[in-house]
């Protein structure tokens, strides 16, 4: 252990037969192939596993030659700003309307992509669950107050609303007119129409849309769950507005 430069003596322990991703990785193959019985002749008291364990990895790394690994930081914080700071920060002019969603599983998840791509607003129409909502808290996990929201009762109000406005509306659906999401160019601004999970969006409310896109699929099944469908689009649309972290 010492051609590693790694103090074995002052951290004991035999955490690596505990730790499964750990066992995984090409650097636990390499290392526990040539050094396991050192390691375990050694005393088996536990300790701060894992403190050790990504020390004497970073350590094994930069001391030995030929091993190519890649190390990295995975971000798990959300942004620091407080949420008035947050709130006053430009968005990206897109808005989802959701037309009759009867999963509010589904509408808490949509409000959390919609906060991942920092959007104008969602308009939840029909009987689509709205804030506040226990069940909408539990997918969005803590976005609710990060998304701007309004409630109408009826979608073709909405759309005829944002249509009137200059905001060409966009229906996300499975039909014989539908374009390809990847071959369209998307209008900015611009609202995408988000329909039921069994009923699809209402045919009128089609009928008054701008334009039809929708999502090709190679499976059994014609189309995706309406909130994976949702990020799909809106990534696409950041994506060909060249949004910035």
């Amino acid at each position: 252990m010492k051609d590693f430069g790694v103090d074995m003596e002052s951290r004991k322990g035999n955490f690596w037969k505990y730790d499964r991703t750990f066992n995984k990785s090409k650097f636990a193959k390499t290392f526990l192939s040539k050094y396991e019985t050192i390691i375990f002749d050694l005393d088996h008291t536990l300790f701060n596993e894992y403190e050790f364990l990504y020390q004497s990895y970073y350590e094994f790394l930069i001391n030995v030659d030929g091993l190519e690994e890649t190390r990295f930081q995975v971000r798990t914080h959300d942004s620091p700003l407080p949420l008035e700071t947050y709130r006053s920060q430009p968005k990206y002019p897109v808005t989802l309307v959701l037309d009759s969603l009867r999963s509010a599983f589904n509408v808490g998840s949509i409000f959390r992509t919609a906060d991942t791509a920092r959007i104008d607003n969602i308009i939840t129409c029909g009987y689509t669950a709205h804030p506040p909502h226990p069940r909408l808290e539990k997918t969005a996990l803590g976005t609710l107050d990060y998304v701007d929201t309004s409630h109408s009762e009826s979608t073709m109000a909405a759309v005829k609303e944002l249509r009137e406005s200059g905001t060409p509306v966009w229906a996300v659906e499975t039909t014989s007119h539908s374009q390809i999401y990847t071959s369209a160019i998307f209008p900015r601004p611009v609202a995408l129409v988000l329909g039921n999970e069994a009923l699809g969006v209402n045919p009128e409310v089609i009928a008054a849309c701008d334009h039809l896109v929708e999502i090709p699929v190679f499976g059994y099944k014609n189309s995706l769950n309406v909130g994976c469908a949702c990020a799909v689009i809106l990534f696409e649309i950041l994506r060909q507005w060249k949004a910035k972290v």
